[in-house]
């Protein structure tokens, strides 16, 4: 379904048609909060994962992440075969203070959004020695929609249980602006539906994945360091 089809059936649901450049252009504008909400129920839906490469080079710590990087998931080190762990800042600071080791890259920090390119970017850790590959994997942003998307198959970018999200949540925000929340209330309701579809093939896909307590992450980092133990000088004999 293209995103101009999804508008036009969401938009005729509510008596409203899609040749008003009024309705559309509303449109475009709750899609993306609808998105946003939707996108918020799972912090890591099967459809948003995606994979980037960063291509360190000798004494660079500074790399941009990909356009549409929205959330970590996990990080490797193809050239060393090593996993990489994503960090929170303060534990850089805890760590290392003035960022002065250098060697085989094990952790990148978030470190903010690009002032040029709008990308989120990293501090690789240590500071690389060397060309080195690393691979992440992400959850990536919903695109913000506007009348390029119009002839865009949804598909791309979200599975078909999510796009009959995306239309009766608008078709709800409509009937809403309306004031007929009995409308508005049966149309979220098929939203959550199909949601409900979501979570079920979520479930699937997940399988028998189980949180092992002290493993590293970005998320719950604090919440493990009693149980992980990083030598970076010295031995522990």
């Amino acid at each position: 379904m293209t995103l101009s089809e999804l508008m036009t059936i969401s938009l005729r649901r509510c008596g409203l048609t899609a040749s008003s450049s009024t309705f559309t252009n509303n449109a475009y504008k709750y899609i993306d909060i609808v998105s946003a909400m939707l996108m918020g129920e799972s912090p890591n839906w099967y459809f948003r994962r995606k994979k980037g490469t960063i291509t360190t080079a000798a004494t660079d710590q500074d790399y941009d992440l990909a356009s549409d990087f929205e959330a970590p998931i996990l990080a490797k080190n193809y050239t060393n075969n090593s996993k990489v762990n994503f960090r929170p800042l303060d534990w850089l600071e805890d760590t290392d203070p003035d960022y002065s080791e250098t060697g085989t890259v094990t952790d990148l920090i978030i470190s903010g959004m690009s002032t040029s390119t709008g990308a989120v970017t990293v501090l690789a850790y240590p500071v690389p020695d060397s060309v080195q590959t690393v691979n992440y994997w992400y959850n990536q942003a919903f695109p913000e929609m506007s009348s390029s998307y119009d002839s865009t198959d949804l598909q791309k970018y979200c599975p078909r249980w999510f796009q009959n999200c995306l239309l009766f949540g608008l078709s709800s925000m409509f009937y809403s602006e309306k004031g007929d929340l009995d409308g508005a209330g049966t149309e979220f309701e098929l939203m959550q539906r199909n949601l409900r579809i979501g979570y079920g093939i979520q479930a699937q896909i997940n399988g028998d994945s189980v949180s092992k307590i002290g493993s590293k992450g970005y998320l719950n980092q604090s919440a493990v360091n009693q149980f992980v133990f990083d030598v970076r000088e010295g031995s522990l004999t």
